[in-house]
């Protein structure tokens, strides 16, 4: 039974990884596409939004300190029995080179791609509705007419510089989604509200619901509690909670 899996983060540096997380898979998907001008401009639009996101000072600086996190939580489980070893030693490697990377990381990450003054013009460009076009930016209304190799070859360039936080951020969500297994709930009639010890560090609510049920949950989380109400889609009317008791699957995701 296919499932869509909802996900609502509980702090910043989950919320920012989730949507960094999101623009790095449509550039990726994107790229493996025939070249097309369409599918160029996309790209670079999505790019922008990878540089715009990594632009915050705070998050290198708050992710190293989650991998520093998780390297301590975790180490102890060399002494678990019940632990795949193999599995443990791997996750624990990665979480160290990562650490390091953003440790040793002169300035913020991606930094050739903020201080490129072509790539700067197209950000500015695309903060202004439209202003992709050649009124605004001459420059990259030439470079879009250039061959579909040569765009090719600077695009891989450009995002080379990201693979390193792309492989950071998946590690990171793969951790925390892996943390807590799934759980069956009843939201009556459309309608669950849940504690949360604030002792223990819940990362990212996820709620699975299978493809066919017409409805789809709206979470408002905290520290201390959440609740999820179950919306009946209604695209040219207000949408309405469900009167009926939904069945659903909830991860805790604690880390």
């Amino acid at each position: 039974m296919e499932q869509i899996i909802y996900e609502q983060p509980l702090n910043e540096l989950v919320r920012v990884s989730l949507r960094l997380e999101h623009i790095l898979q449509q550039l990726n998907t994107l790229n493996q596409q025939p070249d097309s001008p369409q599918n160029t401009r996309l790209i670079m639009r999505f790019m922008t939004d990878a540089v715009n996101i990594l632009d915050r000072p705070d998050y290198k600086t708050k992710l190293s300190k989650e991998f520093e996190r998780y390297i301590t939580v975790l180490n102890p489980l060399h002494n678990d029995a019940k632990v795949d070893q193999k599995a443990l030693h791997s996750t624990l490697t990665q979480l160290k080179q990562y650490k390091n990377y953003l440790i040793d990381t002169q300035g913020k990450i991606a930094q050739k791609l903020r201080t490129n003054e072509f790539l700067t013009s197209i950000r500015q460009s695309l903060s202004i509705p439209g202003g992709d076009g050649c009124i605004d930016t001459p420059s990259y209304c030439y470079w879009l007419h250039q061959t579909n190799e040569h765009q090719k070859t600077q695009i891989n360039r450009w995002l080379e510089e990201l693979t390193n936080i792309r492989q950071a951020i998946s590690l990171l969500l793969d951790i925390i989604r892996k943390s807590s297994g799934p759980q069956e709930n009843l939201a009556m009639k459309g309608f669950y509200h849940e504690s949360l010890d604030a002792q223990l560090p819940c990362q990212l609510i996820r709620i699975a619901l299978p493809k066919e049920i017409p409805l789809y949950p709206e979470i408002s989380a905290g520290r201390h509690r959440f609740t999820i109400r179950f919306i009946t889609p209604d695209i040219h009317g207000r949408p309405k909670q469900t009167n009926q008791n939904i069945r659903f699957a909830l991860t805790k995701c604690i880390l």
